[in-house]
């Protein structure tokens, strides 16, 4: 029996642990996160970790307000999130990130081939908008919901 394939949503996990410690040491965003994903990997036959790529995506081309409000990301926290991608790599734990797609692109694209092969699959984001990706093989495990 398969303990299946974990989906991590690496991006929105960690911009969550960022503003939660606003306040605390630079780099405890860095070690929650750390944690959270190497705690929920041991459960798990493979991990697949889903990055954002930074700048624009194909949602940019097809609407030009495509987050148009959203402030620019701290410089220090996009330092901590690729030393954290590159911990988990060095862990060797699979990073995925493509130029022009979100975590979320990837992790529903990565659902849709685990579903067309009948492996179960966990995805690990607290973005209810991963709840699409949900189906017979494919669930959704939310970190902050079971924290509260």
């Amino acid at each position: 029996m398969t303990r299946g394939l974990l989906l991590v949503d690496l991006s929105g996990l960690f911009h969550a642990a960022w503003h939660a410690t606003a306040h605390k040491e630079l780099n405890e965003a860095f070690d929650i996160t750390y944690s959270a994903v190497r705690g929920a990997a041991a459960e798990y036959d493979a991990i697949a970790i889903c990055c954002d790529s930074g700048g624009k995506t194909w949602r940019h081309e097809k609407c030009s307000a495509y987050k148009a409000t959203r402030l620019e990301r701290d410089a220090q926290m996009i330092g901590q999130l690729r030393d954290l991608e590159l911990r988990l790599a060095s862990d060797g734990m699979h990073v995925f990130a493509r130029k022009g797609f979100e975590a979320d692109d990837i992790i529903a694209t990565l659902a849709d081939w685990a579903t067309a092969r009948q492996l179960p699959t966990t995805i690990m984001s607290d973005d209810k908008d991963m709840a699409q990706c949900v189906g017979e093989f494919v669930g959704l495990y939310r970190p902050r919901q079971r924290a509260t």
